[in-house]
């Protein structure tokens, strides 16, 4: 796929974008993105990312961070990388270049807070928007020539296995723009009890076969945590798809929750805990677990974003997030705020 010039280009700033495969190789670049990197149109691919910008700054939510390019003359920037799933660009990364004459001073002037997420808000919209464009070309083909009749089967099962990918890919756009969308976090009390209910169809093909999924019943004086519901369903979507690659076939994932009060506290907390029965992590990748991506299972096309985006929105909802790991699995521990 190449990408257009102005690909990503949002209202008032110049932006250019790349696609990105899991070993930070680029597969396909804007001719902006390559003229920012002192490079020409088509010299990109193949070339490893960090060895274009320095991406130390790097977050795993989206949002916007500071990169230097390392040719010559080096350019100040701003960039957001965006982990894609399902679809044509499956397994990729999109990272999305903006000059940050206009939008590093909102970040730093206390009077324009607000600005930042609006431009990460802009670049999310926009790339959707986009990649929304492709999917429905694969969705509508896919649709047409399996109403046909006399399709080989064979061919039939791949057009159809197209067709979720397509699905798959524009439920995921949907729910990353329905979270950049938000500008501030409004926390509310939520059951949990019909979040949990939910879970086998939030969690969807990420449901690993022969795996038992264990949801504790929630008890009466639980109580509801104050959260953003839409957060609070991407945390426990992270944590239980990596529980669910975790453990081996006919293996256990556990979720369950209860009300806790912390030493010192005047009031109770919410627990929210994931388990699961695999054969846990070992220190030094226990303590590298919130990196962004770090992963041990890049070759399964995980890149590491998960844990530290869940920790991320967490912390959003003044919560904790807190790892642990033995030899009977990991636990990861949820502690939030609980309504009155």
């Amino acid at each position: 796929m190449t990408l257009p010039g102005n690909f990503g280009r949002g209202p008032g700033t110049a932006q250019a974008a790349a696609i990105v495969r899991d070993d930070l190789t680029i597969e396909s670049a804007s001719a902006l993105f390559a003229q920012w990197c002192g490079r020409r149109e088509g010299e990109l691919a193949g070339v490893n990312l960090p060895d274009l910008l320095d991406l130390s700054g790097a977050g795993a939510d989206g949002s916007p961070f500071p990169v230097t390019t390392k040719s010559q003359p080096r350019q100040s920037l701003l960039a957001s990388i965006l982990p894609v799933q399902g679809g044509p660009l499956d397994g990729r990364l999109v990272i999305v270049l903006g000059e940050r004459d206009r939008t590093m001073r909102a970040v730093i002037r206390p009077s324009e807070e607000n600005a930042a997420t609006d431009f990460t808000s802009t670049l999310v919209k926009g790339l959707a928007h986009k990649m929304n464009n492709i999917l429905t070309i694969f969705h509508g083909y896919s649709s047409i020539y399996l109403a046909e009749e006399g399709v080989p089967e064979d061919i039939r099962e791949a057009l159809a296995e197209i067709k979720r990918g397509a699905e798959s890919a524009s439920e995921l756009l949907d729910r990353t723009v329905a979270t950049a969308r938000r500008t501030r976090i409004d926390v509310v009390p939520v059951p949990l009890g019909p979040i949990f209910e939910g879970i086998p169809q939030l969690l969807g093909r990420h449901l690993k076969s022969g795996v038992h999924l264990d949801i504790a019943p929630i008890s009466r004086g639980t109580g509801s945590p104050l959260v953003d519901v839409g957060r609070l369903k991407t945390i426990l979507f992270e944590l239980l798809r990596n529980a669910m690659e975790a453990v081996p076939e006919e293996g256990t994932v556990r979720l369950r929750a209860e009300t806790i009060t912390p030493p010192g506290a005047r009031q109770g907390r919410i627990l929210i805990e994931v388990t699961d029965n695999g054969p846990g992590m070992k220190n030094e990748i226990l303590e590298r677990a919130f990196e962004p991506f770090f992963s041990t299972k890049k070759d399964k096309g995980c890149f590491g974003l998960g844990l530290n985006l869940a920790r991320s929105l967490v912390e959003q909802m003044n919560g904790s997030l807190e790892i642990d790991s033995g030899n009977d699995g990991v636990s990861a521990r949820i502690i939030l705020p609980r309504a009155n």
